[in-house]
């Protein structure tokens, strides 16, 4: 509010008023007057007051005194636009983040406090003894000290390694090339998918110029390494068929055109001898098939991604031949596992989800309400699908479901079950093994020995039908499973798990996503040339960083995370062996 107060006060003492300006209220003027009344959100130019400040300031009816008042004051109020603001505008983001700023700080101090009580030294910390050690003694007195000498280094995985660990590792690489041994360092930055873990895939594209080298690093180690250094290409494809990878070759070209900035370091890692693959001898054949599918409609995509899974179960591979690629597990892929389970196709994953999606389960609850109200159709429905699916018997059961009369009698005596009977008169476990016994008894399901896990911890051999639906329908965080190996399934897991894995058929269920940083991701940002006296801040990455004056640092934002997501891509479509 004072500094727009104070813009205003230059501008009236150069006798300048409203009707002086172009666009009047609504323009420049109007933006300080908005200040200076506290009356503004964001701070925020309005549009014609950016367009203003980028031209002509002042009405067309202003007179030639009234131009050569505002050419004497000008300079200031543009300084009060691009300087004194910006920082007012990163004070206020700054503000708005205070409560994780605070949290962060107590759980730093007494993560401290722990580490010096228990006297133990967190592995964050300790890479950064090693840095300092190092710098500080020469290599032959750290081989002296360990009693043993390595001749050759390899470092695999190169994109994932982190700055500091990099460089720790550097003073052992250039010790080892200096007496002529080889050393080896395995790559490839369009693999690079855990920056947030550290990784930093500019040191591999980089090379072998160091990337942001330490200012105290002897000059004579970055030589060494340039003089000696071979770069190996390796081109051939040995797991995908020619058809996935033409494929891959010419949708990874087109998405590069739109994502990486051809001003950038990351444009050499996409240049077309550096991705574009080769298939290897005697890997022909193949097959794509692309569906695009509005993305309001979920249902249909899972219904779609259902009906390619049986299209290639027809054609010859098994389940367990098949994967499942996603972003997020506990997002699509919980909703995706559901729709499977509810077809019969089973689903195996190493992330947790809740029992109650599991079909034995639902079948289990389903007798269980029936037994406490013989009326239930929901349940007598949902027995009589649960059952059909667990048979894979056809969808005929409309027969059954159909009309206002439920008739699982009849149902369960054509499917040669044994006919209802009423589990009310036993305890919630005893009815739960019994109607496994009853109808369940060919079916070994995880999820089904975790239901009676969950019901003897909480009821024992004791507690009632009632009491532990009451219980199950007011829990909001159901029994969760865990999926290993469980034989001939579908994999599902996510596309940062599935690094390094490969698999006869792929699908990826999932491409839409965007290439710029999510709505409320953040990052950490140096405050050495900020007017603030804190050394890095938590800021969100979009473009109110321009206008607090952030700009260098936004636009390194948005082109690593143009990077990332487009190596995200190039991961999950080069998983596939056959489809």
């Amino acid at each position: 509010r004072d500094l727009g107060k104070e813009a205003l006060k230059l501008i009236h003492s150069a006798g300048l008023a409203e009707s002086d300006f172009i666009h009047g209220k609504n323009g420049v003027y109007g933006f300080f007057q908005k200040v200076a009344s506290n009356n503004i959100k964001d701070l925020s130019f309005s549009k014609r007051a950016e367009n203003a400040l980028a031209g002509s300031w002042m009405a067309k009816s202003a007179s030639g005194d009234q131009l050569d008042s505002l050419s004497k004051i000008q300079t200031e109020l543009e300084n009060f636009f691009r300087d004194r603001l910006n920082s007012l505008l990163l004070k206020k983001s700054i503000r708005s983040n205070i409560d994780l700023i605070a949290v962060l700080t107590g759980l730093s101090e007494k993560f401290k406090e722990i580490c010096e009580r228990r006297k133990v030294i967190p592995i964050s910390r300790f890479n950064k003894l090693i840095s300092d050690a190092l710098r500080k003694e020469p290599v032959s007195f750290i081989y002296e000290q360990i009693g043993a000498r390595y001749d050759h280094i390899l470092i695999d995985e190169f994109q994932d390694t982190s700055q500091l660990q990099w460089y720790n590792l550097l003073p052992l690489l250039d010790e080892s090339i200096s007496r002529g041994k080889y050393n080896m360092i395995v790559g490839d930055a369009k693999q690079s998918i855990y920056r947030w873990r550290g990784g930093k895939a500019e040191q591999l594209i980089a090379l072998p110029r160091l990337f942001e080298p330490p200012v105290d690093l002897p000059v004579e180690i970055q030589q060494n390494l340039e003089y000696n250094a071979a770069i190996n290409h390796l081109n051939v494809n040995y797991r995908s068929l020619d058809k996935i990878v033409a494929f891959n070759n010419r949708l990874v070209e087109n998405l590069a055109a739109e994502a990486i900035d051809q001003n950038t370091l990351y444009a050499s890692e996409y240049n077309t001898d550096s991705f574009k693959q080769k298939h290897s001898e005697g890997k022909s054949g193949g097959f794509i098939e692309v569906s695009q599918l509005d993305n309001s409609d979920q249902k249909n995509e899972w219904k779609n991604l259902h009906r390619q899974i049986i299209i290639c179960k027809e054609r010859g591979y098994d389940f367990g031949d098949m994967a499942i690629l996603v972003r997020s597990a506990k997002k699509e892929g919980k909703s995706i596992t559901r729709t499977l389970l509810s077809k019969g196709v089973p689903v195996v994953s190493n992330e947790s989800y809740d029992i109650g999606e599991y079909l034995p389960v639902k079948i289990t609850l389903a007798f269980l309400r029936l037994s406490l109200d013989q009326k239930h159709n929901p349940s007598k429905v949902q027995i009589i699908k649960g059952l059909s699916q667990l048979m894979k018997k056809d969808p005929a059961y409309g027969k059954y479901t159909s009309g206002k009369q439920i008739n699982l009698d009849a149902f369960l005596l054509d499917s040669d079950q044994k006919a209802f009977k009423t589990y009310a008169h036993l305890s919630a476990f005893d009815a739960i093994e019994e109607i496994h016994s009853d109808y369940l008894h060919e079916l070994d399901h995880p999820a089904f020995n975790t239901l009676k896990e969950s019901v003897f911890t909480r009821f024992g051999l004791k507690g009632s039908i009632a009491e532990f639906l009451d219980s199950w329908d007011e829990q909001r965080d159901k029994p969760s499973i865990n999926f290993g190996d469980s034989g001939n399934s579908v994999e599902l897991l996510t596309i940062h798990k599935a690094k390094g894995l490969q698999y006869k058929v792929v699908f990826l269920p999932e491409m839409s996503w965007k290439l710029r940083a999510g709505h409320n991701q953040f990052s950490w940002f140096s405050m050495k040339n900020q007017p603030i006296d804190l050394p890095y801040a938590p800021l969100k990455i979009n473009k109110s960083l321009v206008k607090i004056g952030l700009e260098e640092e936004f636009n390194r934002e948005e082109h690593a995370n143009h990077f990332d997501n487009l190596n995200l891509a190039y991961v999950a479509l080069t998983r596939a062996e056959e489809a």
